[in-house]
């Protein structure tokens, strides 16, 4: 956010932040975050955390990034954004496929 256009306006900045919210939300609502929910304390195979949140963007790759004894920590999603506005495009069909995973 501080490095993004919108920066230098505080109104442009609440607006950027609450598409930043929303995408949380979206993300919540996934496959992905469904299963690591029903999962915590648990164990879940890498392939099914995988294929779980690449449901969530149309099969592109998501990586998993994991503290030691293979824990997950944080899930990288990428998604294309407006570029104008740097709204993300927070559908499917938008994703992109990212990387540095730290997971198996």
């Amino acid at each position: 956010g501080s490095c993004s256009p919108s920066a230098e306006q505080q109104p442009a900045q609440l607006e950027y932040w609450s598409w930043q919210e929303e995408a949380v939300r979206v993300a919540a609502a996934g496959h992905g975050s469904r299963l690591v929910s029903a999962s915590a304390g648990g164990a879940v195979r890498r392939a099914d955390l995988l294929a779980a949140f690449e449901r969530d963007t149309g099969g592109r790759a998501v990586a998993l990034r994991c503290e030691d004894a293979c824990r997950l920590s944080q899930v990288w999603l990428g998604f294309r954004a407006e570029p104008a506005t740097l709204r993300p495009l927070l559908d499917p069909d938008h994703a992109v496929a990212v990387s540095g995973g730290s997971c198996g």
